[in-house]
């Protein structure tokens, strides 16, 4: 399964890694890229941006607030 989790805090960052421990292939996008260094070495794939999640089968929102989903 491809997932592709937007949003690498500590709730998206560990749901990432829990997937790809699974065997799952796992894309992650987060507006901070310094957190892509954190998943790296756990299999988590960066993207630049959430346009490349197209296609994934699932997208999880791992976001602080409502106001982030409306960027």
């Amino acid at each position: 399964m491809r997932v592709c989790v937007i949003g690498l805090g500590r709730m998206g960052r560990g749901m990432a890694i829990n997937l790809v421990s699974k065997g799952n292939i796992i894309y992650g996008y987060d507006v901070n890229k310094a957190v892509y260094a954190m998943v790296r070495g756990a299999g988590v794939k960066s993207v630049d941006s959430i346009g490349q999640c197209g296609n994934s089968d699932y997208v999880i929102l791992a976001l602080p607030t409502g106001k982030e989903s409306a960027r």
